[in-house]
């Protein structure tokens, strides 16, 4: 499959970028600590990672640990990680320890997956057809289609608790299609812009790359999300050879994510974005220096659970074909 993932934050990554690269002084300059990563994902396998911190002087030091050992229990007991299987409720405990590098260890609760439905779609399509050197008369030798999608999906929130929320999107294609494109509209929905004060918007801080939000807004109640993609590209470099491969698939995932990663993101939006990340820029505020749920003070162990919408594309793909086929 050719992918492209519109990833509107690093969700994948964001565990594995977490806190081990750092500024970081535990008391002692020149002191190396374990730092945990994992991102725990309800109903599928457990991955920890774990390195040690490294000055940021030595870029080629080696972040192995070689004399560790790690445990992980589940609702107060152990378990074989190889085996363990995330559910909604479970309260992870991940602790390692290392002669060399001391002990680390995190808790995280793996939230329920959230309740959404797609209630309302539209979505627009149109081709492209590229012609030999760009001349009308000669042969075809690419042909496109363009999609818009504008759709809301409800979310109905859980009451009693704080919920953290992530969106993300992904377009999918069959192999040997181009695919490019597709930019989430950001100012489209206003609770990705929610953690952005009136003072940051004056210093040009925007909601660019940001799709994580929290229930602040309707705690306890339904919320109406609003999801813009404009220009969505698939590219064949065919001549309508054979209309069956003209396909493509998009993914709208709603996730709940724990506040532990909720804080990891906004810490990385604060240093790229904020005021206070551009204010330490230029030595006007304190620089800083990493978002952190271990008890080492580096890394993030994390969870999530996803709700996973899918859209096929291929009829709108189709229509906007071959409407130029017969042009």
């Amino acid at each position: 499959m050719a992918v492209l993932k519109r990833y509107i934050t690093l969700s994948a990554l964001a565990a594995s970028l977490a806190g081990c690269y750092t500024d970081f002084n535990p008391g002692n300059p020149d002191a190396e600590v374990l730092c945990l990563n994992s991102m725990i994902v309800a109903g599928q396998g457990v991955e920890i990672e774990l390195t040690h911190t490294w000055l940021y002087s030595d870029p080629q030091a080696d972040i192995s640990v070689a004399d560790a050992s790690v445990s992980v229990s589940v609702n107060g007991h152990p378990v074989d990680i190889d085996a363990y299987v995330p559910a909604p409720g479970d309260e992870v405990y991940v602790g390692a320890d290392s002669r060399r590098y001391g002990r680390a260890e995190a808790r995280v609760t793996v939230p329920a997956a959230p309740d959404v439905r797609l209630t309302s779609l539209d979505i627009t399509s149109s081709a492209n057809v590229w012609h030999d050197g760009f001349d009308p008369d000669a042969p075809i030798t690419e042909v496109g289609a363009r999609i818009n999608v504008d759709a809301v999906i409800t979310v109905r929130d859980t009451p009693g608790h704080d919920d953290y929320y992530e969106l993300t999107t992904e377009c999918r294609a069959p192999e040997g299609v181009d695919i490019w494109g597709g930019l989430l509209d950001y100012n489209a929905e206003p609770v990705f812009s929610e953690h952005i004060s009136a003072l940051e918007s004056v210093f040009g801080s925007d909601a660019y790359g940001f799709s994580v939000f929290t229930d602040r807004r309707f705690s306890g109640k339904s919320y109406q999300l609003h999801v813009r993609l404009n220009d969505i590209h698939f590219i064949w470099f065919d001549n309508f050879a054979d209309m069956s491969q003209y396909d493509g698939t998009l993914t709208l995932t709603v996730s709940s994510i724990s506040k532990s990663l909720y804080d990891w993101f906004l810490y990385d939006w604060t240093a790229s974005d904020g005021m206070l990340g551009m204010l330490g820029d230029i030595g006007f505020a304190e620089t800083l220096v990493g978002c952190s749920n271990v008890s080492s003070g580096a890394g993030v162990v994390s969870a999530r659970a996803d709700a996973v919408i899918e859209i096929d594309l291929k009829p709108y793909i189709t229509e906007a074909l071959n409407e130029a086929e017969k042009e």
